[in-house]
């Protein structure tokens, strides 16, 4: 191979070969490297006439919204919390007013009832409220019903719940274990007591059942 006018001139055909095979490659990897160029190029296409500087401004204000975002997402989680655990208190709150209104509607209405049947019985309010109040509830209707010692509901002969006027009847047929609570038979007038001084039961007999648990309050029979 010789120089000739600044290029490399090949003598033979093998250094003419030699020669083209150097160019060929040379040729090829500039093309490669100008497909890659290209490639990086096109990646910046969309970002054509954005300022650079206002490019980093957006970028910085994403950030700090995404901050921001985060943030608040905290923020509400806390918020939800205390709205949660103010419902449950508020719940909690609810059950037990719920839970005193129903135990004061019970005694009311028991009471109301009791006493109106140990003044049938002419018996003795003072002596036989304990006992009546322990054996008796509301079942989930609110009506008055008898239990045993186990809380379970009594059933009557007729098949039905029994009445509290029924167990006040049972009471003083037990002579031996109520007998003292009841008027003997023989009592006559509103002011008899008998055996057991149950003028106290008469005074019940004109009241109102709403009079009734008010006087038996005054009396002490119940709270």
């Amino acid at each position: 191979m010789k120089i000739e006018d600044g290029k490399l001139v090949a003598e033979t055909d093998e250094e003419a070969t030699t020669l083209k095979a150097m160019v060929d490659e040379s040729v090829k990897g500039l093309k490669t490297k100008n497909s890659e160029l290209l490639g990086e190029i096109a990646k910046y296409k969309p970002l054509k006439g954005i300022d650079p500087e206002r490019y980093k401004t957006l970028e910085e204000q994403a950030a700090k919204a995404e901050e921001d975002r985060a943030v608040k997402a905290g923020e509400w989680d806390s918020v939800k919390k205390q709205l949660l655990d103010a419902h449950a208190k508020d719940k909690t709150s609810w059950e037990e007013e719920k839970a005193t209104l129903r135990k004061s509607l019970e005694d009311n209405v028991l009471i109301a009832t009791a006493t109106q049947a140990i003044a049938a019985e002419k018996g003795s309010l003072k002596l036989l409220m304990p006992h009546v109040r322990t054996l008796t509830k509301l079942d989930e209707s609110g009506r008055p019903v008898v239990v045993d010692e186990d809380g379970q509901v009594r059933v009557g002969s007729d098949g039905k719940p029994l009445a509290i006027a029924q167990l006040v009847a049972e009471m003083k047929e037990d002579v031996e274990g109520y007998g003292g609570a009841f008027a003997s038979s023989g009592a006559t007038g509103s002011g008899s007591t008998g055996s057991t001084g149950t003028a106290n039961t008469d005074k019940y007999a004109g009241l109102s059942p709403a009079d009734r648990i008010t006087q038996a309050r005054e009396d002490g029979l119940t709270t």
